[in-house]
């Protein structure tokens, strides 16, 4: 073997056992953040209002009630309670990986499969979900699964893929269970049976039945979504997460996002797009040189931004501006399409001793910008709990908002009496006044509050007392309505 194979293998296979150790690690010790807290809410309930629980949010229940399952069986194997909510992220991302190299092996040279498992196994947007206690990395998991399906049953060709079509529509139904994005990686890869040729008509019609099948699974969560009220509709994006997205999924680098402030991440942003064009210009100059199937991958890649777009472009009427969604962590099932994308085409376009150079810089620039956990995606919920508890108020009557953080509470902070809740976009003040007036009884108050979406809580509380302390290390996001925030209320008005 010679060196420009040798080098960049130590380099990718040392960094991915690297950042493996460090999602475990961090698995085990970073505090839970907001999502993490609904997902300890949702399992800590009975198995009947857990489904129900979890369908009104308008999420499929596969991955709760795996979580609620491997929760119970781990109970007394692991002290870090973090640690027994990700397991399931954790493991499935690491099987994922296993099941990436094995697909990759099969398609790609010895070069382009270090290229596509440095881009999968170090994807920012893949790792930072590996220790995240939510159902992004399961979703990869069945989309790799299904890619591979996919790639099977098209280069099978004349032969029967029986096996691949059983697999491809398990798959279909255990990745729509998970999460709903899943639908944009089944409509594209139904898409290409009848948008490129040679026409596959009949496994086209297989594809869309397998599509239909899992709308029609599907359609009870779409049900008592919308029959419950309160709900937090989607979340409007800007514009630029498209293009964001389509480099972060080629290359690994980001995670869908415009960089913060670090000098590191706008380097990553730079390279990303960078290899982003590079991609796409060979794409669109030797596309009369690509397989059939690399042809086929490049359509299941774009199939999401033109729905993202076409619903971007339709939020520009006003009343309709919440179509505008967003892409970052949703698009995870196309990780795996992104990477085999990737290493198929720069495979076709580089010297095969120049490429060993671009492996170990690509998988040194993925490793050197992953963003730090402990900083991202609110994880300060543990530390100010914490806080909380060392500063001996943990005896003071607390109300806490929204009620899918009592569990969390209850853990980072036991003890605490917490004598009301009010849920996400529970506004009726005249309740939040009489529940002041009537759980008040000693003339001091906690009000914890995390992404509550209830100002009108704060301000009553504000009328209510004549003192106002904030037990927080600062307050996160607005005073009006911050993600987070915990306040010590007292002398009450009127006492």
């Amino acid at each position: 073997m010679k060196w420009y194979v040798i080098l960049p293998s130590i380099v990718v296979v040392s960094a991915s056992l690297a950042l493996g150790v460090y999602l475990a690690i961090s698995a085990a010790q970073l505090g839970m953040w907001i999502d993490e807290l609904y997902t300890l809410h949702a399992i800590k309930l009975p198995w009947a209002d857990m489904l129900l629980e979890r369908l009104r949010r308008g999420h499929p229940p596969l991955y709760f009630a795996l979580e609620k399952i491997l929760w119970d069986l781990t109970e007394n194997v692991f002290h870090s309670a973090e640690l027994r909510l990700r397991l399931l992220s954790l493991t499935s991302w690491a099987a994922a990986a296993g099941v990436f190299a094995l697909l990759a092996k099969r398609l790609l040279t010895t070069s382009g499969l270090l290229v596509a498992a440095s881009v999968f196994t170090l994807s920012h947007i893949a790792g930072v979900h590996a220790a995240n206690g939510r159902m992004y990395a399961l979703a990869l998991f069945f989309s790799t699964l299904h890619l591979t399906a996919y790639l099977k049953i098209i280069t099978e060709l004349r032969e029967k893929p029986s096996n691949s079509w059983l697999l491809y529509v398990a798959t279909s139904i255990l990745g729509t269970a998970t999460t709903p994005s899943f639908f944009l990686l089944i409509a594209g890869t139904a898409a290409t049976f009848f948008f490129i040729r040679p026409h596959r008509v009949k496994e086209g019609g297989l594809a869309l039945a397998t599509l239909a099948m899992t709308l029609i699974f599907y359609l009870p969560a779409v049900y008592f979504y919308a029959i419950t009220p309160h709900q937090l509709g989607p979340v409007s994006k800007h514009f630029s997460r498209i293009p964001i997205a389509i480099a972060a999924l080629l290359t690994g680098i980001g995670r869908g996002k415009l960089p913060e402030e670090s000098w590191r991440e706008w380097f990553g942003f730079i390279c990303s797009f960078g290899i982003a064009l590079t991609v796409f210009a060979a794409v669109i100059t030797r596309r009369r040189s690509l397989s059939d199937w690399q042809k086929r991958l490049v359509l299941v890649f774009l199939a999401p931004f033109v729905v993202y777009t076409a619903f971007a472009l339709v939020s520009l009427v006003p009343f309709l501006r919440f179509l505008r969604i967003g892409t970052d962590r949703y698009l995870i099932v196309f990780v795996p399409v992104g990477a085999l994308l990737t290493a198929s085409v720069l495979e076709r376009i580089t010297k095969e001793n120049v490429f060993g150079f671009f492996i170990a810089g690509l998988t040194f620039v993925l490793l050197g910008t992953f963003p730090r956990l402990s900083n991202s995606e609110g994880r300060f919920f543990k530390e100010e709990m914490t806080r909380l508890r060392n500063a001996r108020l943990s005896h003071i009557p607390a109300i806490v908002c929204p009620p899918e953080i009592v569990d969390g509470v209850n853990y980072y902070c036991p003890g605490l009496p917490i004598l009301a809740t009010f849920g996400i976009n529970s506004r009726n003040t005249v309740v939040i006044r009489d529940t002041i007036d009537t759980t008040i009884t000693n003339g001091t108050a906690l009000l914890v509050y995390y992404r509550a979406h209830v100002p009108e809580v704060l301000k009553e509380f504000r009328e209510a007392f004549t003192s106002t302390t904030l037990l927080s290390k600062r307050i996160y996001g607005s005073k009006q309505d911050p993600i987070f925030a915990v306040y010590l209320f007292s002398a009450p008005k009127g006492f």
